[in-house]
């Protein structure tokens, strides 16, 4: 299946709406759809324009290469893309609770401000080189929650990257099991955590088993509220335990710390 729209224009009022009730779509392995119109003529151009899915708040899409285009969706709020190159830009004024990728990318290609960003699967080594994406990503002061998990060749933080989101809240770390802060701390000057001292609120570890020890500029974290190391952190669990850790003095301000074995 290439597209799903019908060739004749004059069915455009009775497809303006898609499935004016629906409210959630998942879209999985259709790879060779292009999109939901065929572009034939001007006609057709127009017509697409208004068609919408008018009440859909969560959409998923997986394992479609060839997607380019999507009809607008003025009520969405949760938006899962895996192996999808390009979305398109047709959604609007949309403002997304959370969006979960693949490709860190594809926020500039969405052109949607986004609430809470979720990358997994990602090969980058660094978040350093999401750096240029952030930069550019006009949207970047709507982040409030960022979760990475599940990136395996992921391995240390770097600079230029998390420096761009400057009202994150929440930062989750998860099952990244080549993940670990000691790089960063060879030439350290505070950086990315630094930027992040009067915002970060909450930090949730969970399954990396590489991150031995907390950096020394963690105590700048004046705002963090909650620290979590969840399983799978078996050195870090150790060196966080109060009084005698090792990484105690650097947390211990915190006023709430959670640490299961």
């Amino acid at each position: 299946m290439e597209n799903t729209s019908s060739n004749n224009a004059n069915d455009g009022e009775d497809v303006t709406a898609f499935f004016p009730s629906l409210e959630s779509l998942s879209i999985n392995d259709l790879t060779s759809m292009k999109g939901w119109w065929r572009e034939e003529d001007d006609d057709e151009r127009i017509l697409r324009s208004s068609f919408t899915f008018s009440r859909l708040s969560k959409l998923e899409i997986s394992y479609c290469p060839k997607l380019t285009s999507f009809p607008s969706c003025g009520s969405l709020e949760d938006l899962g893309l895996n192996e999808v190159d390009c979305f398109g830009n047709s959604q609007g004024d949309v403002i997304l609770r959370e969006l979960l990728i693949d490709d860190v990318g594809l926020p500039n290609l969405i052109n949607s401000p986004v609430n809470k960003l979720n990358i997994c699967g990602n090969k980058v080594e660094s978040l350093s080189e999401y750096g240029d994406v952030f930069r550019k990503y006009k949207y970047a002061s709507y982040i409030r929650s960022l979760q990475i998990f599940s990136c395996s060749n992921l391995r240390r933080l770097g600079r230029g990257g998390l420096e761009h989101l400057t009202a994150l809240e929440s930062l989750v770390f998860a099952f990244n099991d080549q993940l670990s802060f000691s790089e960063d701390e060879v030439d350290d000057d505070g950086m990315p955590w630094k930027s992040l001292q009067h915002c970060l609120r909450s930090l949730y570890i969970r399954d990396c088993k590489a991150i031995k020890s907390l950096p020394e500029s963690i105590r700048n974290l004046t705002s963090l509220q909650k620290l979590q190391i969840i399983h799978g952190c078996p050195e870090l669990e150790e060196r966080c335990e109060e009084p005698d850790g090792e990484d105690w003095p650097k947390i211990q301000h915190i006023p709430n710390i959670i640490i299961y074995r």
